[in-house]
């Protein structure tokens, strides 16, 4: 849903704006497990090594060049960080559930 005081409302369709929104969700996502690396110490390559795939492979995670990351790709990344990986769900305020944890 989109809001009427955003400012780029003004310049694109409600669908389009909800796009830049979730296009930019992603890349916040991607911008938290680069920070979340640099925090652990490890470089790209390393990331990428752990992992068995290329450094611009794990670039592409961190800046969301990828229009949708698998759970499983993600759950590699966190791995290769040492780092575990929980998923749940939170609806209208409810109680979180737990769906997934790696």
């Amino acid at each position: 849903m989109t809001s009427k005081t955003d400012p780029l409302a003004e310049f694109l369709t409600p669908s389009e704006l909800d796009e830049v929104k979730r296009r930019s969700a992603r890349l916040r996502a991607g911008l938290k497990l680069g920070e979340l690396r640099r925090r652990l110490g490890y470089t790209q390559e390393e990331v990428a090594e752990k992992m068995g795939v290329s450094q611009r492979r794990v670039s592409a995670i961190e800046t969301a060049s990828l229009n949708d990351i698998k759970v499983s790709t993600l759950a590699a990344y966190l791995e290769a960080l040492d780092a575990e990986m929980d998923l749940g769900a939170k609806v209208d305020g409810s109680e979180r559930v737990e769906l997934l944890t790696a």
